[in-house]
């Protein structure tokens, strides 16, 4: 009998062995209950025993790594998962998943509160910002190749007026993206978005701030019309800014507005509010005959328009040439506020006028104008006739020529637009 009884007991001690063997030790085990009961304190305190026991399982880091995730000691959780990597490559799946896990867990909560940020007002949003910004900071440890982490806590640094911690993000993000058309759209689009908006602000620091996002822009591949908008945005903050800068930088500042309102009017030499700006940055650096050579550029696309006829004023104005100048603001005026009359009172004009008269030569050499429009300026009567389909305005007072303006011919259609 007692031997029979001291085999049993064995036997026993037999399978206690097999069990604890199994889960590793009871400590391991003991840290497993409490972590998935919540609790973190408990279980790490179990899982770090289990460590002295095994110092080379690669089970047990990774369970001491989960207990500090869970009690978010990210950067100690990070070096305990890898470990178990390390000492059991068997582990490799469930260490990618555990890092993967907790990445997502800071990562959502992160653009949660970023949302939550975007709805509420200006006074509440840099606390729930910060937020945003911490978990993505701890989402970073968790998967630093991501580039949507630096891309995202990039955005909030830049949210939060913390300008160069957000572009060295950017930077990051930038450089983490080669290779990755998918990524590097979104990169495209958070540059020019942040660029266009400190475009929008108008002072110094925000024209500044704009230049350094929008030439982030320039060097993520986009599409030629996507680039078009950026490159225009360039100019266009260097322009503002030339009005901000000391003398010794003004030069400096329009050259470089010229070169990209160039480099947009290359791919579409058409653009109307390009060449109307680059007229204007040529004339500030006394580029005078540049300057008139893109206005009329400009002018001869809508030469009715009263606003581009300003243009042509305030051009000639800044050459030097005064005839031109007030012949513009004229033909503004007239077409803005002037009386149109019916095409013979051109005839009436200049016979008026007398046999010499410019106006009567005028109506011997180029016939009856399509169009004329007059208006009172002080004590004098002004006239404008319009050969439209040739491109040519007349100014005349009391039948002397004022002033004579050409422009581009403009098509049947567009006539009987401007005629009404």
């Amino acid at each position: 009998m007692k031997s029979r009884s001291s085999l049993w007991v064995v036997g026993v001690l037999l399978v206690l062995a097999v069990v604890v063997a199994s889960c590793g030790s009871r400590f391991l085990a003991g840290g497993k209950l409490h972590f998935s009961q919540n609790r973190f304190d408990r279980a790490l305190e179990n899982f770090q025993k289990a460590v002295e026991e095994q110092p080379n399982n690669g089970e047990v880091h990774l369970w001491v790594g989960r207990a500090l995730a869970e009690l978010e000691r990210d950067d100690e959780a990070v070096v305990e998962i890898r470990r178990a990597e390390e000492l059991d490559p068997v582990q490799a799946e469930m260490v990618r998943n555990t890092l993967v896990s907790y990445w997502s867990k800071r990562y959502n909560s992160a653009l949660t509160y970023a949302q939550e940020a975007s709805e509420k007002s200006e006074e509440e949003q840099p606390a729930i910002l910060e937020k945003a910004r911490e978990r993505f900071a701890r989402a970073i440890i968790y998967a630093p190749d991501s580039v949507q982490n630096y891309s995202n806590l990039g955005k909030v640094l830049y949210q939060l007026g913390r300008m160069d911690e957000a572009m060295e993000m950017f930077e990051k993000s930038r450089l983490m993206s080669a290779g990755r058309p998918e990524m590097q759209r979104f990169l495209f689009a958070l540059y020019k978005f942040f660029g266009d908006q400190s475009l929008q602000k108008g002072d110094k620091e925000s024209f500044e701030q704009a230049l350094a996002l929008l030439h982030k822009a320039e060097t993520v591949p986009a599409s030629p019309e996507e680039m078009l908008e950026v490159h225009y945005n360039i100019a266009t903050a260097y322009y503002g800014l030339s009005d901000l800068v000391d003398e010794g930088q003004k030069t400096s500042m329009l050259d470089k507005a010229a070169e990209y309102f160039a480099k947009v009017l290359e791919v579409n030499p058409e653009e109307p509010d390009a060449l109307e700006t680059i007229a204007y940055v040529y004339a500030d650096r006394g580029m005078y005959p540049e300057a008139i050579q893109r206005g009329k550029q400009r002018y001869d696309q809508m030469p009715w328009d009263p606003d581009v006829n300003l243009l042509m004023h305030r051009l000639y104005k800044a050459a030097g040439d005064d005839k031109m100048a007030n012949g513009h603001i004229l033909v503004r005026q007239i077409l803005a506020e002037g009386t149109r009359q019916d095409a013979g009172a051109a005839r009436a004009e200049a016979q008026a006028a007398g046999p010499s008269s410019d106006a009567l030569k005028v109506l011997r050499d180029r016939g009856m104008p399509r169009d004329v429009r007059t208006i009172q300026v002080g004590q004098g009567v002004y006239s404008a006739w319009f050969y439209w389909a040739e491109g040519r305005i007349f100014l005349f007072r009391e039948g002397k020529e004022q002033a004579r303006i050409t422009f581009k011919a403009i098509s049947e259609d567009q006539i009987r637009e401007i005629m009404g």
